[in-house]
């Protein structure tokens, strides 16, 4: 989605009534994430920040800052979250292992396929859940955390 320079368009701080809003919207959009975890992504005293840019494809993203560090991505209505908060919380999309090479071609937008994902244990169907077509999932290389 970055391949080319972003453009970024505002930078302001977020209200405490606009935090209360997306808190909300974070807790619709991913409930496996605990009162106290929202609390540590979306701090209700700490800085925080909305930072709107445009790509080059022209889609407008709103990014949304901690401090200095992106926690959620939002665009196409749907909130995204940044590694940063998959480092902190792993467990907040299904996640899949692929190997290094897999990976590069899924940066260059490959779609992963079954062949390219490692499996925790003996493979089944029923290791992939109840994933739907355009579900969220989280991609990790084999070797990293």
């Amino acid at each position: 989605m970055f391949l080319k320079p972003f453009r970024v368009k505002t930078q302001t701080s977020i209200k405490a009534s606009d935090r209360k809003k997306l808190r909300a919207d974070i807790q619709n959009q991913y409930p496996n994430l605990t009162d106290e975890d929202i609390a540590k992504l979306i701090p209700i005293k700490e800085e925080m920040t909305l930072v709107k840019i445009n790509t080059h494809g022209d889609d407008n993203v709103s990014v949304y800052c901690s401090g200095k560090t992106p926690t959620f991505y939002h665009i196409f209505k749907s909130f995204y979250p940044s590694v940063y908060t998959l480092w902190q919380h792993p467990d907040i999309l299904p996640t899949f292992r692929t190997w290094p090479p897999v990976f590069d071609k899924l940066q260059k937008g490959a779609d992963l396929m079954l062949p390219g994902v490692i499996p925790d244990n003996q493979p089944s169907p029923k290791m992939f859940g109840n994933l739907n077509k355009g579900d969220l999932v989280s991609i990790k290389v084999a070797g990293n955390k």
